[in-house]
């Protein structure tokens, strides 16, 4: 189903942007909004 890879896209997605805020949070960069 489509809604089921979407939903874990999204998972990955979001995994992915803690992983980039955590490395600019790490370099002292700010988070971009």
């Amino acid at each position: 189903m489509i809604q089921g890879k979407s939903k874990r896209d999204e998972k990955k997605l979001m995994e992915c942007i803690s992983l980039y805020k955590a490395i600019c949070k790490a370099l002292g960069l700010h988070e971009p909004q």
